[in-house]
């Protein structure tokens, strides 16, 4: 009887293989394991918006194959002036997706032309309300120097 719950899960598991391209689209959770903090994404089929405390950036999505993609930083809000780095706001970020999971998927990224990898893992966010809270402040957030036809990003769900 074990054995028949056993193929039964497996057999289930199988049948339901994720993809990078699950994941081009969505909500997500990534956990500083080490400092505890949280950063909100949601990305769209030409933005990526990230949310950490009260920072919040807006990026450019180039999709480079099935499981690499670059941010290009566009803008950030209020906080964000007084906190960013102007160097690094210029220089792309490479994220290669390491690993497919059922709920997210594990990433590497780096800024062009540095050495330094940066490991994460990303969860896919389900709740509404939590899209809803992130789709609120995104929303209500002033954006610094962004162009206004930056708005209409197409959201594309």
């Amino acid at each position: 009887m074990r054995l028949f719950f056993y193929i039964t899960f497996l057999s289930v598991m199988v049948s339901y293989s994720q993809s990078c391209e699950d994941y081009y689209l969505g909500y997500f959770l990534d956990e500083d394991t080490v400092s505890g903090n949280k950063t909100y994404i949601k990305r769209t089929d030409k933005f990526q918006y990230e949310i950490s405390g009260q920072l919040a950036v807006k990026q450019k999505v180039v999709w480079e194959d099935n499981c690499s993609y670059t941010l290009y930083f566009l803008c950030g809000n209020e906080k964000w002036l007084g906190y960013s780095n102007k160097k690094i706001d210029e220089i792309p970020l490479n994220v290669k997706i390491t690993q497919v999971k059922f709920d997210g998927y594990n990433q590497e990224s780096n800024f062009s032309g540095e050495e330094v990898i940066y490991k994460s893992n990303l969860i896919k966010i389900f709740d509404s309300n939590v899209k809803r809270l992130i789709d609120a402040y995104i929303e209500k957030t002033q954006w610094s120097n962004c162009e206004d036809d930056d708005k209409n990003d197409g959201n594309g769900w």
